[in-house]
């Protein structure tokens, strides 16, 4: 997964996968905590925040971007930071990507149709890029990964669908087969 169709697949197989996860999970698992961690309504409010926020970093104007000047990294050196990063020394979550009470009186409905609206966004903004731009600028500076070209992004907000959906996924099949609600 390198070129920039191959990424937008894999981002598209990324979303419609947690899509699909939504409409699985029962009401009396999607809000119950399993473990001191997140539920699976706090990491899908924190899925939809983070791919919103993808959106609106991949809607700014080119013009109004940085030049890259760090040397890229491929998907697998982007996933391999971020773990050692964080293992190390955690991550401070931006606020308006931690859950908040609200999210606790929300349903599935509501959680499939923002995060439905959440993927649409954030396929909609790839519009404008195209791969002779993708590693040219900085789109986002990451609290562990620093700054971060187009590429970078798309390959961070993959693994980050990717890795959310395992944890649902293990949270879930917990619940169901150990777990008395």
């Amino acid at each position: 997964m390198y070129t920039f169709s191959e990424i937008k697949i894999a981002l598209s197989e990324s979303l419609a996968k947690i899509e699909q996860f939504i409409q699985t999970v029962s009401p009396t698992i999607l809000h119950a905590k399993p473990t001191v961690k997140w539920s699976i309504a706090e990491e899908l409010f924190h899925l939809i925040s983070s791919d919103m926020g993808s959106a609106q970093a991949f809607c700014q104007s080119v013009a109004r971007l940085r030049e890259t000047k760090h040397i890229l990294r491929n998907y697998n050196e982007i996933v391999a930071e971020y773990r050692e990063k964080y293992a190390t020394g955690g991550i401070v979550i931006p606020t308006h990507l931690v859950p908040d009470e609200e999210t606790h009186n929300r349903q599935q409905m509501q959680f499939l149709d923002d995060f439905s609206r959440a993927a649409s966004a954030l396929q909609q903004s790839l519009s404008t890029w195209t791969e002779d731009i993708l590693d040219l600028f900085t789109v986002w500076k990451h609290p562990l990964l620093g700054p971060v070209t187009a590429r970078e992004m798309l390959f961070f907000t993959i693994f980050h669908n990717r890795h959310h959906l395992a944890s649902m996924q293990a949270k879930q099949t917990y619940l169901e087969n150990n777990a008395k609600m």
